[in-house]
């Protein structure tokens, strides 16, 4: 995940040996085993797949719990083209002020961390 330079919102990351799990709002989050990796001002990609066979609930509920870590974006990179993001989930995420992002071509993630990781390297040295 990649960490922006500037506060974009408020951050509630876990302390050590916090249980993100038990707020509730970070439940759908815990599910899918992501809730240690997430930290505040980080864009989250993902395929969405997974959240888009949940509940319509579920899928908001997602969305909150994203927020409520601090999670600059929600960038998703359907595995099929035709993927349709649910009016309902789009919605909510304006309301609450989460940012969410579809790409349309597919990202070289591993070129795209390892240019990334590069230039950190060369900026600290």
């Amino acid at each position: 995940m990649l960490a922006l330079e500037n506060e974009v919102g408020h951050c509630h990351d876990a302390a050590p040996g916090d249980d993100p799990g038990r707020d509730g709002g970070n439940e759908v989050v815990q599910k899918f085993g992501i809730a240690g990796l997430l930290h505040c001002n980080e864009l989250l990609l993902t395929t969405g797949e997974a959240v888009f066979h949940l509940k319509p609930e579920a899928q908001l509920a997602y969305l909150d719990s994203l927020s409520e870590r601090g999670v600059a974006a929600l960038l998703l990179e359907p595995l099929v083209p035709e993927t349709r993001i649910p009016a309902r989930f789009i919605e909510h995420a304006q309301q609450i002020g989460q940012p969410v992002f579809r790409l349309e071509v597919t990202v070289p993630f591993v070129e795209l961390a390892e240019r990334t990781n590069r230039r950190i390297v060369s900026e600290h040295a």
